[in-house]
């Protein structure tokens, strides 16, 4: 999501960045086929995605506060997080239960209706494919994930 101190125009919106990272210069297919070299060198290396903001919609809107974040990073660093399992609405691995956490925070298919769901997943879907394709220089790898 767009703050103020990003752009004070877009403030609020949400906001689809591709390997972002603020103190990254220069072009960004490059830096990130590095990164992906790297994981493939070093099979040892986890990296998590993790939502900071909100899941769901209307009345389903569940915020994610800074204690759910801080107890999913305390289960990640701490131990915790062993039980994962491949969620067939997302395509994601997601931990069966983090302590703590509401698990909903992790299922954003069960706070949708199911067709509703599977039509913002379409969407995202070719969003993210639509994405790749304004990284010429991206290894062809990196693009498959989004671009099946």
């Amino acid at each position: 999501m767009e703050s103020s101190a990003g752009d004070p125009t877009q403030a609020g919106k949400l906001k689809n960045e591709f390997f972002y990272d603020p103190f990254v210069s220069g072009d960004r297919a490059e830096h990130a086929n590095l990164f992906y070299d790297i994981l493939l060198a070093n099979g040892h290396i986890s990296c998590y995605l993790l939502n900071t903001g909100f899941v769901g919609e209307g009345s389903s809107y569940r915020d994610i506060s800074l204690a759910d974040t801080m107890g999913i990073l305390d289960s990640v660093l701490r131990g915790g997080l062993e039980d994962w399992v491949l969620s067939p609405k997302t395509g994601l691995s997601i931990p069966r239960s983090v302590r703590a956490v509401d698990p909903n925070l992790m299922r954003p298919e069960k706070l949708f209706t199911a067709g509703d769901f599977e039509m913002r997943q379409r969407a995202l879907a070719q969003q993210r494919a639509e994405i790749m394709d304004r990284f010429p220089g991206l290894h062809t790898k990196i693009k498959g994930v989004f671009q099946k």
